[in-house]
């Protein structure tokens, strides 16, 4: 698994996933959203989600806050990139 920590979600999508070996499609990306509840306003997330989708990138947004060691570990094992993002 490898970890992508970024504020611009547009350099991501054109450049960052395929760098670190993910193809629209083929690989699930762990997005941790967590960090967004802290923001002044999430409407970045919905875009980003957004954008993600229509660029064809398969993804689960994940909240950890709530999630157990064991739980997370089991979300986690099954995706290529971790991307947390926001606040």
């Amino acid at each position: 698994m490898k970890l992508l920590l970024a504020s611009d979600g547009s350099c991501v999508l054109k450049h960052g996933y395929r760098s670190l070996g993910v193809e629209p499609g083929a690989d699930t990306i762990a997005y941790i959203t967590t960090a967004s509840k802290g923001a002044s306003g999430s409407g970045f997330v919905e875009r980003y989600k957004n954008q993600m989708t229509e660029s064809g990138f398969l993804f689960e947004e994940i909240d950890i806050e709530s999630l157990s060691i064991e739980e997370l570990s089991e979300i986690l094992a099954t995706k290529k990139v971790m991307h947390m993002e926001g606040g």
